[in-house]
């Protein structure tokens, strides 16, 4: 992952199948939405709006996923770490500028205080 040559806070992505995704973070928050466009053998384009309806819809699944995991319900370990390690991924670019591979050493010294975290991210959980 690295900084694209876009204006604005953007980051492209290539995940280890060769998939592509470039994620902006551009714009006001109270307006904020979530486009998705895939390119394959068909093109599909979903928008996820900022609102405590959408975002529900998309991070409860997850975070029940989370708390399962703990409680030993289930084994998506995996893929929890996976969306948890792209997410700092992105921090770290965003932090350092500098292209971030599974391996860099800027991923491995990323932290994140828990608190703060969250609270940036409700009321979106």
């Amino acid at each position: 992952m690295k900084r694209a040559a876009e204006p604005g806070t953007t980051v492209d992505v290539e995940f280890e199948n060769h998939t592509h995704a470039t994620l902006r973070f551009d714009g006001s928050p109270d307006d904020g939405m979530f486009s998705v466009l895939d390119v394959g053998e068909t093109t599909n384009a979903v928008a996820i709006e900022s609102n405590r309806d959408s975002l529900a819809a998309m991070y409860h699944p997850f975070i029940e996923s989370f708390l399962d995991v703990v409680a030993g319900e289930r084994d998506d370990t995996d893929r929890l770490l996976d969306a948890a390690t792209l997410q700092l991924a992105v921090e770290a670019t965003i932090d350092t500028g500098d292209a971030i591979t599974p391996e860099s050493e800027a991923l491995a010294a990323i932290s994140v205080d828990s608190a703060p975290f969250l609270a940036d991210y409700n009321p979106y959980y």
